[in-house]
């Protein structure tokens, strides 16, 4: 039997493995949002556990799909570059099932964790419960980010425009520095200066001239803004 033919089987199981590997993205990000939600309205932390459980099963179904795709691509190249030996389909499935052990064991020995995803979650909560605060991950957090020397900006959330000193409620961030301002407000103050227009936040000590097209839209500061006043009192 050709290498093409241990395969055919494989491959329609694969596409099918694939689609459900897309969803998990969306799958995990909905996790934040009911995780956010329940910090806001009740807070109870036994809830809030099974919304962490059940973003590390997905992180973990999304680390074995990974690494059955692998798998697969790497018996598929071995049995393809051996064509003259003629692998039968028993030994191609024990290739393939000590293959996928081999990468599970180095695989796992990572954290479920670490995943950005988890780790964006754990943020989120945070500043949700700590508005306006630095975020301060644990002690085993800034370990692990130390020795992965992943560095995390740790700058005070203000919710006050810079220009305006009122709350904001479209907060456009600048790309170079990373500070924010009220949309309409920066707007105005980059079209009536008459000099080289720079970063309005004191202390600043970015050097790039100020320009509508280096600002992006804040998401993740709005949806701060807009949680926090949700449950204002009136």
């Amino acid at each position: 039997m050709s290498s093409q033919a241990h395969f055919a089987v494989l491959d329609s199981t694969m596409s099918q493995l694939n689609r459900t590997k897309e969803m998990i993205p969306s799958g995990m990000q909905n996790t934040i949002e009911v995780a956010l939600d329940l910090v806001e309205y009740d807070g109870k932390s036994e809830q809030l556990k099974e919304m962490e459980n059940t973003m590390l099963e997905m992180i973990a179904l999304e680390r074995s799909l990974d690494q059955f795709k692998q798998a697969v691509d790497t018996v598929r190249q071995q049995v393809s570059s051996d064509s003259k030996i003629g692998y039968s389909e028993v030994s191609v499935i024990k290739m393939l099932e000590s293959t996928v052990k081999e990468l599970e064991a180095e695989g796992n020995k990572t954290p479920l964790e670490e995943h950005d995803h988890y780790q964006e979650m754990q943020k989120q909560i945070w500043q949700v419960q700590n508005p306006g605060s630095v975020y301060q991950p644990s002690q085993s957090e800034t370990e692990l980010e130390d020795s992965q020397e992943f560095v995390m900006t740790q700058m005070e959330v203000s919710l006050k425009c810079p220009i305006t000193q009122s709350e904001m409620t479209e907060p456009m961030k600048n790309k170079h520095c990373g500070h924010s301002y009220e949309k309409a407000a920066i707007s105005n103050y980059i079209r009536t200066s008459r000099r080289k227009v720079m970063c309005p936040v004191c202390g600043c000590g970015n050097q790039n001239p100020l320009k509508m097209e280096d600002l992006n839209e804040d998401k993740e500061l709005r949806l701060m803004i807009q949680r926090k006043n949700r449950h204002r009192v009136p």
